[in-house]
């Protein structure tokens, strides 16, 4: 997880940059 201004979003296993969607959540 890191805070992605002021919300806490999981870090992407397999984006590594942007925008990604896994496991059914939002990632970045």
């Amino acid at each position: 997880m890191c805070n992605w201004y002021g919300s806490l979003t999981p870090l992407c296993v397999t984006t590594t940059s942007g925008w990604g969607y896994e496991n059914g959540k939002s990632c970045v």
